[in-house]
């Protein structure tokens, strides 16, 4: 089992540890964790049950959906967002197909961070409008 452990993306105490070939596999917590066990270049957030995120690999980033990944350089996937005043709507295609299609609240602490707005606390928000940047790939890519 090749492992990592991944930091939230909106809550910096928890952890994922993450299998390559499994998938999620359990969340920790960081309390005793030092910082150089945790995965530099992977993050995900957590809505109910399901785990969603992206992990860098030598191909370029990857995006997941509790167990599935899809490469993000792929002209194969596609992302949309949707914004609704108190619910957002998320939608991922590969390969024609739909694989997500995900209607969730509206982020509460958008005014906590002076410095963010919703376009990068919002993680579906950020994964779509970056999905295709040429630099966010390279930061994502091993």
């Amino acid at each position: 089992m090749s492992t990592k452990l991944l930091r939230n993306r909106d809550i910096y105490n928890y952890l994922l540890e993450y299998d390559n070939n499994l998938g999620p596999l359990r969340e920790i917590s960081a309390a005793n964790t030092p910082d150089s066990n945790i995965e530099k270049k992977g993050t995900y957030i957590k809505l109910g049950a399901d785990f969603f995120g992206i992990i860098a690999s030598k191909n370029g980033p990857l995006f997941f959906a509790n167990q599935q990944q899809f490469p993000i350089n792929s002209t194969e996937l596609t992302f949309t967002h949707s914004r609704g005043e108190e619910q957002h709507t998320f939608t991922c295609h590969y390969q024609g197909k739909q694989i997500i299609n995900l209607t969730y609240d509206r982020w509460d602490d958008i005014d906590i961070d002076p410095w963010s707005d919703e376009d990068f606390i919002d993680f579906f928000i950020w994964l779509t409008k970056s999905s295709k940047n040429h630099d966010f790939i390279n930061q994502w890519t091993d």
